[in-house]
């Protein structure tokens, strides 16, 4: 037990180290980069804090490479300081050696997911309102009472209310708008039974309109023609996007959120996928460790010592790109979205598995 926890706190140590300089780097980069976007009337600290919380979701993004970099850095340190000779004299085998680091990196994601997810999330939106991204002409939310939207035309503002949708959105169930002129005075109120997003307009079905400007808007109350039109510049993909980025929401609230968009009648596959993939972070950086210990846990005279930390290097970055790759099919439904999250990490996991296998029972 003692020689597990030299090992683990030794990994924790490293780890804290390659965090430290990718972190200062991303930092300087960052500030550089929030240099050329400033105001004339906006000065250094202000680049300073941009940086600050803006590249936490780059930190949190490259994870896997620090650990792989992490991990490549443990196995190197411990065989030049013959300690991982040592320890195998003492009768640890290889694969038992490993069992620390492994949890360590096990310990991290857990942690990261559980912890870090959070805080990165709400420093990201911090940026994006910082930055000015957030305001947008179209708002849509999804809540236990349906859909509600927000669309801007010719100077008025519509809010849109929909008991449910289809066809991801595009044709709205029980649908009513409300429309306000440039000073928030309401000006009409439409129900409809259902409507359709074409180019530029929401063609309405079983229509009922209410004039408010009217003392007595329910007496006036007239029925519209099948067909009728509503101006809109919403286009599909804003009845996506307008859900923001999958990273926006927090892990824990991921799960009512998926529900929320399904019962409403949206596609939810881009934050299913993400939420495997946070699932399976944990298991993927342990995997980060396997791939670095096949190609560096080799004692420091042993010959190709170089080239077997290129190699090593290069297919932590191959998995880790091809874990991305694999998300965007997910997202895109070409395969399914338990295949895409986890597919790679356990691709990646036998492959590391069968090497380390192969190097220490011959």
């Amino acid at each position: 037990m003692t020689l597990f926890r030299y090992i683990l706190f030794r990994f924790f140590a490293t780890f804290a180290r390659v965090v430290m300089v990718f972190a200062f780097l991303l930092f300087v980069v960052g500030i550089v980069d929030e240099l050329g976007a400033l105001r004339p009337d906006q000065g250094i600290s202000r680049a300073i804090y941009l940086s600050a919380i803006g590249q936490v979701q780059t930190a949190y993004t490259i994870l896997p490479l620090m650990m792989i970099i992490s991990a490549i850095t443990f196995f190197l340190g411990m065989s030049r300081s013959s300690e991982l000779v040592a320890v195998r004299a003492s009768g640890v085998s290889g694969l038992r050696f490993l069992l620390a680091p492994c949890t360590g990196a096990l310990l991290i994601g857990l942690a990261s997911i559980a912890l870090v997810n959070p805080i990165v999330t709400v420093l990201s939106s911090k940026y994006e309102v910082e930055k000015g991204r957030a305001s947008a002409s179209t708002a849509l939310s999804v809540g236990e009472t349906g859909v509600w939207m927000r669309q801007g035309w010719a100077g008025e503002q519509t809010m849109v209310h929909a008991a449910t949708t289809e066809q991801s959105g595009l044709r709205l169930l029980g649908a009513t708008f409300i429309r306000f002129d440039a000073e928030g005075t309401p000006l009409e109120r439409i129900e409809a039974a259902t409507a359709q997003l074409e180019p530029q307009a929401w063609v309405l079905t079983g229509a009922l309109v209410w004039d408010l400007t009217q003392g007595n808007p329910e007496k006036l109350r007239k029925t519209l023609p099948d067909g009728s039109r509503i101006a809109t510049d919403l286009q599909p993909q804003d009845l996506t996007s307008g859900f923001g980025r999958p990273s926006s929401v927090q892990i824990w609230a991921l799960p009512a959120h998926i529900a929320s968009l399904q019962s409403a009648g949206f596609s939810a596959r881009a934050f299913q996928v993400w939420l495997q993939s946070e699932l399976a972070k944990p298991l993927f950086l342990v995997v980060m460790v396997l791939v670095a210990a096949g190609f560096t846990m080799r004692h420091i005279r042993a010959g190709n010592r170089a080239q077997m930390v290129i190699i090593a290097v290069m297919l932590g970055f191959g998995v880790f790109f091809f874990r991305n790759i694999a998300e965007v099919f997910g997202q895109n439904g070409k395969v399914p979205v338990i295949l895409s999250a986890w597919g790679p990490t356990a691709a990646a996991s036998l492959l590391a598995v069968s090497l380390l296998l192969h190097l220490e029972e011959g």
